[in-house]
């Protein structure tokens, strides 16, 4: 039976009332759920595949504050809940608050805002002088569910790998919550593993497609070294020094540091043939990045805007399009409750991959599919 890690997971850290209306939400409405958002003095609501929801005291979604048994987020209630998730620890776990989250057992991430207390002074302004060192008077909290999904890069596979194993320099773009991470996760898996194919398969309208990639091979692929740089415990998730979801055979993973300097360490201790990493963004990253390339040394990381267009404008990720870091840029888009690789650019030539979106599926336990989220 497949475990529910909504109920295994996210549960446990949820204030009484609110874990009570999720345990009581039927199972198939659980299955989908995104995220649960708490909001000081106003009503529960939760994402069930990218589709705001309230929730009420018996489990029930609607779409609008309307309900018959209300779940309201009190002051009692957000104390409990930043309890569970800080593990009774706050002042420990300043650097995560100043951050704005704080990730669980499993790699899910609970969001925190409230008021920043910066070095000038609790609710000063924020400077390029006065940075913010913890948050108080908590108003917001947003659990984010991580979910693992073994196949999820099939349909992109052939994109990642359409240079060969020497020269993977991938870029997944989505706004937040589209399934940026889960992608990277299969991906790193999926390299760390191996294959019996080489290439996902293409159907005739792709092969016709702009600038189509080539005709699959059946040859096997053997695994390769990947680093994963978890700087938020979202990729593999591990406790313990052993990661929470699989990454494949042949991934060593170091995590709670910055992007730039995990880089830096795998590079030079693990030898990795490709690096792993979410969420690039300020032009130390943009350093590493063009560092490993030139040490030879593949690239599949994650940023975040709406798309092409949006990010290669974005600092810290334009100066690693311009150094040559990348040479495909995967685009992520939502529609309902599927995400979709809505583009692939070629980037050195400025052109579409694909002829149309791609779904991105993932097997689960039972044999089905669901959509990445």
């Amino acid at each position: 039976m497949e475990t529910d890690i909504v109920l295994r997971d996210i549960c446990p850290a949820l204030p009484g009332a609110v874990r009570r209306a999720v345990e009581s939400m039927h199972p198939a409405l659980r299955r989908g759920l995104n995220e649960v958002r708490l909001r000081k003095g106003r009503q529960v609501c939760v994402v069930i595949q990218g589709v705001d929801y309230c929730l009420s005291a018996n489990g029930e979604t609607s779409a609008s504050d309307i309900a018959a048994a209300p779940l309201v987020v009190g002051e009692a209630a957000m104390s409990e809940a930043l309890r569970l998730v800080t593990g009774s620890s706050v002042y420990a776990l300043q650097r995560e608050l100043a951050q704005g989250y704080i990730t669980l057992p499993g790699g899910h991430r609970v969001g925190v805002v409230g008021r920043a207390v910066t070095n000038a002074g609790e609710g000063s302004t924020v400077s390029s002088a006065a940075h913010i060192r913890t948050q108080s008077d908590v108003s917001s909290m947003n659990y984010r569910v991580a979910r693992a999904l073994p196949g999820v890069a099939d349909a992109v596979m052939h994109l990642v790998l359409r240079r060969g194993t020497a020269d993977i320099r991938v870029l997944v773009v989505s706004p937040p919550g589209e399934g940026k991470t889960t992608l990277l996760r299969d991906i790193a898996r999926q390299l760390a593993s191996g294959s019996s194919d080489s290439q996902a398969p293409m159907d005739s309208s792709e092969k016709a497609g702009r600038g189509a990639v080539g005709a699959v091979t059946s040859a096997r692929r053997p695994p390769i070294r990947v680093g994963v740089v978890d700087e938020r415990s979202e990729i593999a998730a591990c406790f313990g020094g052993v990661p929470g979801h699989d990454v494949g055979l042949m991934c060593d993973v170091i995590e709670g540091c910055g992007k730039a300097e995990g880089m830096s360490i795998l590079v030079r201790s693990m030898s990795p043939m490709v690096i792993v990493t979410d969420e690039i963004g300020s032009p130390a990253d943009a350093d590493a990045l063009l560092e490993a390339s030139r040490c030879g040394v593949g690239v599949v990381a994650s940023a975040h805007a709406t798309g092409w267009n949006q990010v290669r404008r974005k600092a810290g990720v334009a100066e690693a399009l311009e150094s040559g870091a990348f040479h495909t840029c995967l685009v992520l888009r939502r529609r309902g409750a599927t995400v979709f690789c809505w583009e692939a650019i070629d980037i050195p030539a400025g052109r579409d991959l694909l002829s149309r979106p791609v779904p991105l599926v993932g097997a689960d336990a039972g044999g089905g599919v669901h959509a990445a989220g």
